[in-house]
C-alpha cells in the first residue's frame, strides 16, 4: 500500500506530540513493513555507489551563470534594454507620456563620475515609470557654445584670438563641440541608459533649429520690454575677457588680498565745525579701509551710515587726527599699533556736508568729493567709512546714482579705467595725476597694479597700515582666475517685473530634496537684473543693430520684436543659421522700411557682436519639448512641459533658475507657469576621503574604470555598469556622497548577492510546475513571505515615486539578506528532498515563482542588464543570447501589482513571534556546535515544555522552521529521556526549549535523522521513491 503524504504529516504530528520514540506508533510498524522493498533496493544501491540518491533530490538547476563577468555579457543584454526598448516603448502610444528633460551637459571633454550619477538617476526615474505602464520621453542634450569651447578651438587654431576672424574661431570651435558630442556620446551609452543616445538623437544648442528657438525667446522678451542696456559694473572676468553671471562663479575661501588702510584728506569740515570739542585747525583724515587698492583712482565719493556714531580720534604716537566710527575705534587702535583718544563724537549724518580730495588726484579733477550715505555701511569690519567706485562695484554704483539724483544731478555713464585684459588703460588720464598714470597704466589691476597702487600711496603718505587679508572673494569657475567688478555697456534681462510671477509659479513644482524650494526662490528673489550678453565670437548672437550719423555720432541700437523676426528670416534663409550673422552685412538685418528711412536719414549701420550668455542658450531648451507638442490635445493648459529637470544642486542658480526665467519672460499668459512639475537636484560625487575629485589630487576616480576596469584589474576590477548603478541606488545622492575602491567592492557583495537570491530562485524555478493556490491554503510561512513580498513592493513603487532610490536598494538588500536567507534555509529540505509535485513544494514553488516576479521588478530599474540576464534565463534559456538575438526585454512587462490580502498583520505578528522562539533555539543549536556536538542542525531535535497556545497552533511548520529532524511539545509533567546532551533556554512566556540529539538514524537521501534504521530511508524518502523510483543501471 501506499500511505498518502498528508497521512504521513499526521502520524508524525501524532508521534512527536504524544510519544518519546515516534516509530513505535503502531502505524508506523505497518507502513516500515511495506517499506521494505524500497530499502532493501536502497542498501544495495549503497554499496555500489558513492551518492546513490542524487538523481531523485531536486538540486537546483540553470544556465543563469554564478559569475557576472558583467565587463564582457552585459553588452550581451545592452541593446534589447537600452535602443530596442526605447524605440518599442515609443510606439505604446495608448501608455501616459512621462517626459524628463535633460539638462544639456557641455560638451568638452571626458565625462567624470558625476555625469554617471546624474545619468544613472534618469534612467532610474525613467525605467521605474515605464515598468508601471508609462511611455517615456528621454532626448539627451548638449551644451555647445561659449568660452571653453572658444579657448579650445583658439588652442587648436594657436593663433591669438586678435589674429582670427570670428567666423574662424567660430567654425574651429564648433569642431570642437561636435568632437565633444562624439565622445560624450559614446562614453553616455556605456551607462546602459534607455533613451535617445544614438548618434543624430540629442538636442544640441548649436542647432540652427534649437539657436532660432532661443532667438524667439529674445524676440518675446523684447517684446515685453524686458531686454535693456545699461553701462554699469558687471561681474567680469580678465581671464576670459567677457562679463559673467553669478552662475558662472564659484567662490574661494583662500583667497588672499593687500588689504589697506587709507588716509582721506578733508577739505572742507561742513557741519562739522558745529560739533562740541572738533577742532577747527589742523589736517583731519577719513580714515577708510579697502581690500580692493586698485580700484582707489576710481574713487569718487566715501560712504557713511547716517544713523552709526562716528568720533574724531588722535593718534597718541603720530599725532594724526582721523573720523572713524565708533563701532571701529578699538579695532583701528589694534591695527595702528597706536591707542586712539576720542576727541568728539557725531552721528554720521553730520558728514553728509563735508568734502575730501583725492590722493591720487592733487592736479587733476581735485574737485572736493562728497560723502554720500549708503544703507549697505555697518560697523561690522573696517572704520565705518567705505570707498566708493562707481565702476568697480554694484553697491557703489547704486549709491552713487541715488546721490546724484537726490541732488538733481544728470546720471552720466561712469568711468572705467580698467581695460578688457583687467589692465589700467589711458582712460586713467582723466581720473590721476599724470604722473600716478605713468605708473599704473598697462598693469594687471589684480597683481602688480594693486602693488603700484598701494606704493603710490605710501610715497604720499596716505598709507595709514597695510594687513594682508585672507577672505571669501569669486573666480570664474571657467578659468579658476579671481574675478572683478567692471563697469561696461552689457545687455540685461530686467527680472524685477518677472520675478514675483517666477516664484509665483514654483508654488506648482514639488522638489526633492524639500529645500532646493527655498534656494531657487532665494536665487530668483535676489536678483533684479540678468546680465546676459558676452564678450565672445562662439554662441548666438545678441540680434542688435546700431545706427549713427554725422549730426548723431552715438549709436542707436534697434532692437524691436519685428527687426528680430527680420533677422530671424534672414539667417533662415541663408541655411548656415547664427553663422551668416558673421558673414553678412549690417544692413541685411534691418527690416526694409526701418533701412529706407536710415537712408534718407544718412544713417549707417554696424552690427552688434555680443553673444547670449549660454545659460539663456540652456534655459530655452524647453522649447525643444514645447515644439515636439508632446502633450496630448485634452492636457490642462497649465501642464509644465516636462515632468521631471533633474541636475546637480549648482543648477539652483543655473539651469534651473534660467530655465524658470527665460519661461516666465517668455510668457503671455496672465499665470505663467514653470517649464518643470518636478525639481530633483543631486550632490557632488567626493572620493573616500570626502575629497572633491581633483587631477591635482591625484584622486580621480573615471566611470569607465569602473565598468570596463584599471591597468591592474587587482586593483581597478571591471565592476561593469550595473555595479556603478548599484552604488548610484545606495547613496542619499540629495548630498555630496563618497566613492572609491572599499566602497565599490562593498557594492560589488551586495550585488553579488542580489545574482546568487536570482540563480537560487531560477534554479529551483526551472522546469518546475507551478500550481496555483488560494491564500487560505498556503502554510503560515509562505503566506508571512508573501507578507513581507507584498511589503517589499510597497516599499519599493513608493521609493521611486518619491525619487528615494536609496529607500528601495536598503529594503532590496534586506528583503535577500534577511527574509529570503531565512526562508530559502527553512524550505530547501521540501524543495530538494519532497517529491516534485506534493503539496508541501508546490506551495513553496508558487512562492518563489512569486518572489522572482516582484524581485525582478524591484531590481531592474537599478540594474537592467541583470535583470533582462534572469528574465532571460527564466524564460527558458540555456545560453546566453547571440549578438543578433532579437529576444523581448523584460521592461516590456508592467510591473504586477501584489493582491492586497497578502498583507496581513496577524501573519506577520505570528510568526515574528514564532521566530523569537527560533532565535533561542538557533542559540542552542550553536552552542552545541560550538561544543562540537552538532554540525548540521538536522542532527538535533528540540523538545518544547508547556508551551504557548501559537507553538502549539502552528505545531505543524516547527520542524522546517528550526531546521532540525524532530520537534516534539510536552507538558511540565512529562519527563525528559536522559541524552548524551542537551541545552535548554527558557522564554519569556514560561515554555523551556531543549535540543537534544536526534534519537534515529541519517537518512541517506534527505540527510535527516528520521530512518527507524542505519542506511534505511525515511518515511518521506520511501513515499518519493515510489511515485518517482531510482532508476538502476545495469
Amino acid at each position: 500500500m501506499v500511505l498518502p503524504i498528508a497521512l504521513l504529516d499526521t502520524i508524525t504530528a501524532s508521534t512527536s506530540r504524544n510519544h518519546s520514540r515516534p516509530f513505535s506508533h503502531p502505524a508506523w510498524s505497518r507502513w516500515l513493513l511495506s517499506c521494505r522493498t524500497v530499502n532493501t533496493s536502497a542498501r544495495r544501491l549503497a554499496k555500489t555507489s558513492a551518492n546513490p540518491y542524487s538523481a531523485t533530490v531536486n538540486l537546483p538547476t540553470t544556465a543563469f551563470p554564478l559569475r557576472a563577468e558583467a565587463e564582457k555579457r552585459e553588452k550581451l543584454f545592452r541593446r534589447r534594454t537600452t535602443d530596442d526598448l526605447y524605440d518599442w516603448q515609443a510606439k505604446q502610444t495608448d501608455r501616459p507620456l512621462f517626459i524628463l528633460h535633460d539638462g544639456p551637459p557641455y560638451a568638452n571633454g571626458n565625462l567624470h563620475t558625476g555625469h554617471s550619477m546624474n545619468k544613472t538617476l534618469k534612467d532610474i526615474i525613467n525605467r521605474s515609470k515605464l515598468l508601471q505602464g508609462h511611455r517615456v520621453h528621454y532626448v539627451p542634450g548638449y551644451d555647445t557654445h561659449g568660452l571653453p569651447l572658444e579657448l579650445k578651438a583658439l588652442s587648436t587654431l594657436k593663433k591669438p584670438a586678435s589674429s582670427l576672424s570670428p567666423q574662424e574661431i567660430r567654425a574651429a570651435a564648433r569642431q570642437e563641440a561636435l568632437k565633444g558630442i562624439d565622445l560624450q556620446g559614446t562614453e553616455f551609452r556605456e551607462f546602459g541608459g534607455m533613451g535617445a543616445f544614438r548618434p543624430g538623437e540629442a538636442y544640441q544648442t548649436l542647432d540652427w533649429s534649437y539657436e532660432k528657438r532661443q532667438l524667439h525667446v529674445f524676440k518675446d522678451m523684447v517684446a515685453r520690454d524686458l531686454i535693456t542696456t545699461h553701462h554699469r559694473p558687471t561681474l567680469y572676468s580678465p581671464s576670459s575677457r567677457t562679463a559673467l553671471a553669478e552662475a558662472e562663479l564659484e567662490y574661494r575661501e583662500d583667497h588672499i588680498s593687500r588689504s589697506v588702510y587709507v588716509g582721506f584728506p578733508i577739505v572742507d569740515l561742513g557741519d562739522l565745525t558745529q560739533v562740541p570739542g572738533f577742532p577747527t585747525s589742523g589736517q583731519v583724515k577719513l580714515a577708510v579701509w579697502t581690500t580692493t587698492a586698485w580700484t582707489l583712482p576710481s574713487n569718487v565719493a566715501i560712504a557713511v551710515s547716517e544713523s552709526m556714531q562716528y568720533v574724531l580720534a588722535r593718534d597718541n604716537t603720530s599725532q594724526n587726527l582721523f573720523i572713524v566710527a565708533e563701532e571701529r575705534l578699538q579695532a583701528l587702535s589694534e591695527v595702528l599699533s597706536s591707542s586712539l583718544e576720542t576727541l568728539a563724537t557725531f552721528p554720521g549724518s553730520t558728514l553728509l556736508s563735508t568734502t575730501y580730495k583725492s590722493p591720487l588726484a592733487i592736479k587733476v579733477n581735485n574737485y572736493p568729493r562728497p560723502i554720500i550715505p549708503a544703507p549697505y555701511v555697518t560697523g561690522s569690519t573696517g572704520t565705518g567709512l567705505v570707498h566708493t567706485a562707481p565702476a568697480h562695484g554694484m553697491e557703489d554704483w547704486a549709491a552713487w546714482r541715488a546721490f546724484r539724483t537726490a541732488k538733481g544731478l544728470n546720471l552720466e555713464d561712469v568711468v572705467c579705467a580698467v581695460d578688457g585684459a583687467g589692465k589700467f588703460s589711458g582712460v586713467l588720464d582723466s581720473l590721476v595725476d599724470v604722473d600716478v598714470e605713468k605708473i599704473l597704466v598697462g598693469k594687471d589691476v589684480l597683481k602688480d597694479g594693486t602693488a603700484s597702487v598701494i606704493d603710490v600711496l605710501s610715497a604720499k603718505g596716505m598709507i595709514l597700515q597695510e594687513v594682508e587679508v585672507q577672505h571669501k572673494f569669486p573666480y570664474d569657475w571657467r578659468t579658476k582666475k579671481p574675478v572683478i567688478f567692471r563697469a561696461s555697456s552689457q545687455w540685461f534681462a530686467n527680472l524685477e517685473r518677472v520675478k514675483d510671477d517666477a516664484v509665483r509659479a514654483l508654488g506648482a513644482v514639488d522638489f526633492h530634496p524639500s529645500r532646493g524650494r527655498q534656494a531657487l526662490e532665494m536665487f530668483v528673489r535676489g536678483r533684479s537684473e540678468w546680465c546676459i550678453s558676452r564678450q565672445r565670437a562662439w554662441g548666438v548672437p545678441i540680434p542688435v543693430v546700431y545706427s549713427h550719423s554725422e549730426s548723431n555720432p552715438e549709436p542707436q541700437p534697434l532692437l524691436t520684436p519685428s527687426n528680430i523676426e527680420h533677422i530671424i528670416s534672414v539667417l533662415d534663409s541663408k541655411g548656415s543659421g547664427t553663422d551668416y550673422w558673421w558673414q553678412g552685412k549690417a544692413e541685411e538685418f534691418v527690416e526694409p522700411t526701418e533701412l529706407a528711412r536710415s537712408k534718407r536719414e544718412g544713417r549707417v549701420w554696424r552690427k552688434g557682436t555680443d553673444t547670449m550668455d549660454v545659460w539663456f542658450d540652456s534655459g530655452a531648451s524647453w522649447t525643444y519639448i514645447r515644439e515636439l507638442g508632446l502633450r496630448p490635445s485634452g492636457s490642462p493648459a497649465d501642464s509644465p512641459f516636462a515632468d521631471v529637470y533633474l541636475e546637480g544642486s549648482d543648477q539652483h542658480r543655473g539651469w534651473f533658475q534660467s530655465s524658470l526665467l527665460t519661461a516666465i519672460s517668455a510668457s503671455n499668459q496672465d499665470f505663467p507657469k514653470a517649464p518643470y512639475g518636478t525639481v530633483i537636484t543631486h550632490g557632488m560625487v567626493l572620493d573616500e576621503k570626502g575629497r572633491k575629485m581633483s587631477k591635482s589630487l591625484g584622486n580621480v576616480l573615471s566611470p569607465l574604470t569602473i565598468i570596463h576596469g584599471g591597468k591592474n584589474l587587482k586593483k581597478e576590477p571591471a565592476y561593469g555598469v550595473d555595479l556603478l548603478r548599484f552604488w548610484v541606488a545606495s547613496v542619499d545622492y540629495t548630498r555630496d556622497v563618497p566613492i572609491g575602491p572599499s566602497i565599490l567592492s562593498q557594492t560589488f557583495e551586495g550585488l553579488r548577492k542580489i545574482r546568487n537570491t536570482a540563480r537560487f530562485l531560477l534554479g529551483n524555478l526551472n522546469g518546475a510546475r507551478i500550481h496555483q493556490f488560494a491564500l487560505p491554503d498556503l502554510g503560515l510561512i509562505e503566506r508571512y513571505i508573501l507578507h513581507e513580498l507584498a511589503t517589499l513592493d510597497q516599499t519599493a513603487r513608493e521609493g521611486y515615486d518619491t525619487f528615494t532610490f536609496n529607500k528601495v536598494h536598503q529594503a532590496l538588500l534586506n528583503f535577500s539578506n534577511t527574509t529570503l536567507s531565512f526562508y530559502f534555509d527553512v524550505v530547501k529540505d521540501s524543495l530538494y528532498s519532497d517529491s516534485k509535485d506534493s503539496g508541501k513544494r508546490s506551495q513553496v514553488i508558487f512562492v518563489l515563482r512569486k518572489i522572482l516576479d516582484i524581485y525582478t521588478h524591484v531590481l531592474a530599474p537599478i540594474a537592467p542588464h541583470l535583470a533582462e540576464e534572469i528574465h532571460h534565463f527564466d524564460c527558458g534559456a540555456t545560453a546566453d543570447p547571440l549578438p543578433d538575438d532579437k529576444s523581448s526585454s523584460f521592461f516590456e512587462k508592467v510591473w504586477p501589482r501584489t493582491d492586497p490580502s497578502w498583507l496581513d498583520g496577524t501573519v506577520k505578528a505570528e510568526t515574528e513571534e514564532l521566530l523569537i522562539l527560533r532565535d533561542l533555539v538557533m542559540s542552542l543549536l550553536e552552542q552545541a556546535r560550538t561544543e562540537k556536538l552538532v554540525g548540521s542542525s538536522s542532527e538535533a531535535i528540540v523538545v518544547i515544555n508547556n508551551p504557548a497556545p501559537l507553538v502549539e497552533k502552528h505545531f505543524s511548520v516547527l520542524k522546517s522552521l528550526f531546521i532540525v529532524s524532530d520537534v516534539q511539545l510536552r507538558s511540565d509533567a512529562d519527563s525528559m529521556k536522559e541524552a548524551n546532551w542537551k541545552f535548554s533556554g527558557s522564554t519569556d512566556d514560561g515554555s523551556e526549549v531543549t535540543v537534544l540529539p536526534a534519537e534515529h538514524y541519517k537518512c541517506p537521501r534527505c540527510w535527516t535523522f528520521a530512518s527507524a534504521a542505519e542506511d534505511t530511508l525515511c518515511g518521506r524518502c520511501v513515499e518519493v521513491l515510489r511515485v518517482e523510483p531510482i532508476v538502476e543501471k545495469e
